[in-house]
C-alpha cells in the first residue's frame, strides 16, 4: 500500500487525575496532519498554506482534545471567523473520530465562532461566542469556559496537545499558570509515573463523509429558487465539499427537481 494510501491514525487518550480531581486528554496530531497532506493529494485539493493553515491545524488540534474529553463521542462542527482576517476557520469531528477541515472566504468585520454538537439519538445543539482574537485554541478553550461552565486548559507543544478540565469539586491548581510547554511536560510525566488513571483510548484520523449522493442530497434540499439561480443554464457544476474542499462535477440530470420547479429532469 502506498504512502498516501495507507491510514494515518493518532491515538489520543483520557486520564483520570483522582488526587486532583482533574480530567486530561493528550494526543500527537502529527499523523493526523499527515493523514491530511494525504487525502489532499488523493482528491487533488490545493494545499492551503502560510497563516491559514497554522491557524486551521491550531484549531483541529483543538477540537480534536475537546471531542476525546467526551465520554460519549458526538459530533462536533466548528466554525470560526475572527475580526481582521479574511479567512474563515471549519472543522468536524465525527464519533468515530474522522476529522476535516477547510478553510473559507470570510467577511474580515465578522468575529464569531459557531459550534454545532450532536448526540447519536439527540438534539443539535448550537452555541455562539466571541473568539479569542487569531488564536483557535484559546477559542476551543473559551467555550467549555464560558458556554460549559468548566474550568478548562488547553495546551500544546508543537503537534502535541493536553486539555486539563477540572470535574466537579475538582481544580487545576498550579498547572492553569504554566506555560503549554511546561504543562505538557508536566502531564507526560505524570501518565509515565502512573499518576494518572487511564480511561479509554480514542483513533483520530483525517476523512471526510463526502462524496457525490452527499453533494446532491445537499443541493436537493435547497430552496427551488437558489437552486435555479445556482444552475442557470449550466448542464452540470463544479462544487466543492465545503468540510474538506474536495470537488465533484455534478450533472443537471442527476438532481432531483420537483414538479412545480418549473425544472424536469431527462
Amino acid at each position: 500500500m502506498g504512502e498516501q494510501e495507507r491510514m494515518r491514525v493518532a491515538v489520543y487518550s483520557r486520564y483520570l487525575q483522582e488526587d486532583q480531581g482533574s480530567l486530561v486528554v493528550m494526543g500527537d496530531f502529527t499523523e493526523v496532519l499527515a493523514g491530511k497532506a494525504a487525502y489532499d493529494a488523493r482528491y487533488g485539493i490545493a494545499p492551503i498554506a502560510g497563516e491559514a493553515m497554522a491557524a486551521l491545524t491550531r484549531l483541529m488540534t483543538g477540537a480534536a482534545l475537546a471531542a476525546v474529553s467526551l465520554a460519549e463521542r458526538e459530533s462536533w462542527g466548528w466554525t470560526m471567523t475572527a475580526s481582521g482576517v479574511s479567512h474563515g476557520l471549519f472543522c468536524g469531528v465525527e464519533p468515530e473520530g474522522m476529522i476535516c477541515g477547510a478553510v473559507r472566504e470570510a467577511p474580515s468585520e465578522r468575529s464569531i465562532v459557531y459550534l454545532q454538537r450532536k448526540k447519536a439519538d439527540g438534539p443539535l445543539v448550537e452555541s455562539r461566542f466571541e473568539p479569542v482574537k487569531g488564536e483557535p485554541v484559546a477559542s476551543v478553550q473559551r467555550y467549555f469556559l464560558k458556554v460549559e461552565q468548566i474550568e478548562t486548559r488547553i495546551a500544546l507543544d508543537g503537534l502535541v496537545g493536553v486539555l486539563l478540565q477540572s470535574l466537579p469539586g475538582g481544580a487545576l491548581g498550579p498547572c492553569a499558570e504554566m506555560t503549554d510547554s511546561e504543562l505538557v511536560t508536566e502531564m507526560r510525566a505524570r501518565r509515565d509515573a502512573e499518576k494518572m488513571k487511564h480511561l479509554d483510548d480514542v483513533a483520530i484520523f483525517y476523512e471526510c463523509r463526502c462524496d457525490e449522493t452527499v453533494i446532491q442530497k445537499m443541493i436537493e434540499g435547497m430552496p427551488e429558487s437558489s437552486r435555479a439561480a445556482l444552475w442557470g443554464e449550466e448542464k452540470s457544476l463544479h462544487i466543492a465539499c465545503p468540510r474538506c474542499g474536495r470537488e465533484f462535477t455534478i450533472s443537471c440530470k442527476e438532481i432531483a427537481f420537483s414538479e412545480t420547479s418549473g425544472s424536469n429532469v431527462r
